[in-house]
């Protein structure tokens, strides 16, 4: 979505995850533009104020929560990265046991960088 888009269809709502019920649920009594070829669009602040809405009504599924949140932070022009769960058909083990093997790569890579800059601190020193 780019910064100067004011107008959002169904289907732009659906790419970001929503589902039909959810999009629906968003779009009940706002006002729309018709676009073209019956396509309506739909004021992206109109949009936020029903997200936001829809945000703070208390049963609402995690997944759909999360999605509503991605949503909110692309129109606000908050981050253009959508967050994608690649360890969701993971167990809760293999899980754990991903992330402590990258916090370790991680932590090894760190090591090597501070290396290098005491290596080049010290090549500083010889020149002064």
């Amino acid at each position: 979505m780019s910064k100067d888009l004011t107008l959002l269809t169904k289907a732009d709502l659906r790419s970001l995850g929503f589902s039909e019920y959810l999009v629906r649920e968003v779009c009940k009594g706002l006002n729309s533009v018709p676009l073209e070829k019956g396509i309506k669009g739909y004021a992206q602040t109109d949009l936020k104020d029903a997200i936001i809405n829809k945000l703070s009504q208390a049963k609402i599924k995690p997944q759909t929560r999360e999605n509503l949140q991605v949503a909110l932070r692309l129109m606000s022009d908050k981050s253009n990265v959508i967050e994608v769960d690649f360890l969701r058909k993971f167990s809760l083990e293999e899980r754990i046991g991903f992330l402590r093997d990258y916090r370790e790569r991680l932590r090894l890579k760190g090591e090597e960088i501070l290396q290098d800059v005491d290596t080049l601190l010290e090549k500083a020193k010889k020149l002064t």
